[in-house]
């Protein structure tokens, strides 16, 4: 399946790009969380409230949603860990802007407006170029953007997937959103995920940018996605680790090969509700979930070697007051696992949130951090 190449001035380029910042590089330990209020909030290591806050665009329009923001992978970080990419959101299907901001005192650095009538979910840097990829939507379409920090433009748009086939139905608006995208080391090949009122529609879908011309993967229908599942994913040499989209289950996340072959189907314990992400220890060789607030939380920690799940914190365990919950979730440097608290399945721009920061041993919740909206992305260089 081709991709309509809509504007192409500049391919892959060898030298880094990246816009003018201060040159020190984020700390072991920092945490960055965009908030349902788009703003931007960065903790430090060890901190207990945030060390600077700034609004990078006006509270976005959540009438579709009924007050609320779907959460995702909004932020990304420049390959040096000076400068923070973020998608403030427009509404709920995405953003219309890209804003770099210095991580040392939060100061915007560039502001770069998405084609008009365009709305962006996910966001990938490029380790060899430095180059922003943007997945989103426009006129039921994905939309593939390329933004140069460095020469402050945007470099490539591409249409591609058709997707009049997502028609709205079921909860909060049921029109699909790009939750999250990622690029290959040698960016190559793109991977997005979407979601929405469809489940069975959603998953994943990748691009191959080498040879004649940018191509997108061919689904098993029409109608599919090319790898069914739900959002959060990690791509690997040859295969992808991607959550489910089956909220009967107990918190599965599929092993899938890009010929769409499943090898694996992982259970973590979780209980019943959908699973939306997860956070890899690639070191330890180890998979961290937690479950949603809005259904029964729970953090597990699954060994990808044996496949096997062991319960840090559940709500079967007596622990309903104290157990970990939320949406989004990263691993620092120090060896945190970072939780950002929504109190139910989507984000607030109305009401305070709170990051969780808990200890990976034993699945206790070290400390907290009162934010001033919920967290739509949460995020550990």
């Amino acid at each position: 399946m081709a991709l309509t190449v809509a504007l192409l001035t500049v391919g892959l380029r060898r030298a880094q790009s990246v816009p003018p910042s201060a040159r020190e590089p984020s700390a072991a330990g920092e945490v960055v969380t965009l908030l349902a209020n788009n703003h931007l909030v960065l903790v430090p290591p060890g901190g207990r409230a945030p060390r600077w806050e700034t609004t990078l665009a006006p509270a976005p329009d959540t009438s579709h949603g009924y007050g609320f923001l779907s959460t995702g992978h909004r932020l990304a970080w420049s390959t040096d860990r000076t400068t923070i990419y973020a998608l403030p959101a427009a509404d709920w299907l995405g953003a219309e802007r890209l804003m770099a901001v210095d991580h040392i005192g939060g100061r915007v650095l560039q502001t770069i407006h998405l084609p008009e009538g365009t709305r962006y979910g996910g966001l990938a840097v490029g380790p060899v170029t430095g180059q922003v990829y943007l997945v989103g939507q426009q006129d039921k379409a994905i939309s593939i953007a390329v933004v140069d920090p460095g020469r402050r433009q945007i470099t490539a748009v591409w249409s591609g997937r058709d997707m009049h086939h997502w028609q709205p139905q079921g909860p909060v608006g049921g029109d699909f959103s790009v939750y999250q995208a990622e690029i290959s080391p040698d960016e190559s090949r793109l991977f997005y995920t979407y979601h929405g009122g469809l489940l069975p529609k959603a998953g994943l879908d990748f691009v191959d940018l080498t040879g004649a011309g940018p191509r997108t993967c061919t689904p098993p229908s029409p109608d599919k996605a090319c790898l069914t599942g739900l959002a959060g994913f990690a791509p690997y040499k040859g295969g992808v680790l991607l959550t489910s989209g089956i909220d009967a289950g107990d918190g599965l996340v599929y092993d899938y090969r890009l010929d769409g072959l499943l090898m694996r189907t992982f259970h973590l314990d979780l209980g019943a509700g959908f699973l939306n992400d997860f956070a890899l220890d690639l070191a330890g060789n180890r998979l961290y979930a937690v479950g949603s607030c809005g259904y029964v939380g729970g953090l597990s920690v699954l060994d990808l070697t044996s496949g096997k799940p062991r319960l840090l914190a559940s709500t079967q365990a007596g622990q309903t007051k104290t157990v970990p919950c939320g949406q989004r979730l990263a691993l620092t440097w120090s060896g945190e696992l970072v939780v950002g608290r929504v109190a139910r399945l989507n984000a607030s721009p109305y009401f305070g949130g709170t990051l969780l920061y808990i200890d990976v041993a034993t699945g206790a919740v070290l400390r907290t951090v009162t934010l001033s909206a919920e967290p739509v992305d949460v995020s550990a260089p």
